[in-house]
């Protein structure tokens, strides 16, 4: 599983896992990474870490992509109290 490779990125601040739910997607899901910067991003895969979870997150899948981003927030996420 590349989970486990993933969360040993340096570098990293945060990963997400999102599941299709109707097994008819043309995907079965979507990680995201979530870096500090684009250098950060592109830094990673240049490493034997960064390649050894690409390689096991595309042998997971029948279809795969990896590709980076810029996010743009339309509706923020609310604040989670981590206290409750």
């Amino acid at each position: 599983m590349h989970v486990p490779r993933a969360i040993k990125w340096a570098g990293l601040v945060a990963y997400d896992l999102n599941f299709a739910l109707d097994e008819n997607e043309p995907f079965d899901g979507v990680g995201v990474a979530w870096f500090d910067n684009k250098e950060s991003a592109l830094k990673v895969f240049q490493t034997p870490a960064g390649d050894s979870a690409r390689s096991c997150a595309i042998a997971e899948s029948s279809k795969g992509a990896i590709f980076i981003t810029e996010e743009v927030v339309i509706v923020p996420r609310p604040e989670i109290d981590k206290a409750s």
